[in-house]
């Protein structure tokens, strides 16, 4: 610390701007590591972040509202599960899905067989083994679940059209196991929405 004395103030004014510029080079030698340090922290933290971004999945939808986003829920009995290679990136699937009960089926009318579900059909689908996003990882194994369905209207190359049955998005969510709480909690929306069949 500096301190005046009277006749000197040349020199202390001398000292005073030389003690300054000692304090000015020697505080950024001591602040420049840790602001790399806190740099690298942050950089370090956006890329996990985005990074770990493609291995989540997305927020699990509530069970009303996987219900009323679907054209179509069945308990069913889902068997003969076969993966074929489709690309790099993704394996075809298809399964074998014999209806056992219709909770909805939105599309329906009375007299209208169009829309109907048949006892049994093929369901096919891409997963996706390197991420969660919107896909698969893997295919459910076989077993009773409820299935939450969309209708798409698809056109061959005829330009005839129909109607196929697709898993709901996000699909990690269109499968749920079957267990009685579930049945019974799904018994209870179509009830209210009116739609058990």
């Amino acid at each position: 610390m500096l301190t005046y004395q009277s006749g000197n103030r040349r020199e202390f004014m001398i000292q005073a701007i030389q003690s300054s510029f000692q304090q000015q080079q020697a505080a950024p030698r001591r602040l420049r590591p840790r602001r790399r340090m806190s740099g690298a922290a942050i950089y370090l933290f956006i890329v996990s972040a985005l990074a770990s971004a493609l291995w989540a999945l997305p927020p699990m939808p509530s069970m009303a509202d996987r219900y009323g986003a679907a054209d179509v829920v069945v308990l069913a009995e889902l068997h003969d599960t076969q993966r074929r290679k489709f690309n790099d990136i993704s394996e075809n699937v298809s399964l074998r899905v014999r209806v056992e009960k219709i909770l909805k089926n939105a599309s329906a009318q009375a007299g209208d067989e169009s829309n109907a579900i048949p006892d049994e059909f093929h369901l096919a689908f891409l997963v996706f083994p390197e991420t969660f996003e919107q896909h698969l990882r893997r295919p459910v194994g076989d077993g009773r679940y409820f299935l939450f369905l969309k209708r798409k209207v698809v056109v061959d190359a005829k330009g005839d059209s129909g109607a196929v049955l697709v898993l709901t998005e996000p699909r990690p969510f269109a499968f749920l196991p079957y267990d009685q709480s579930n049945l019974q909690a799904l018994e209870s929306l179509a009830s209210q929405s009116g739609d058990l069949q």
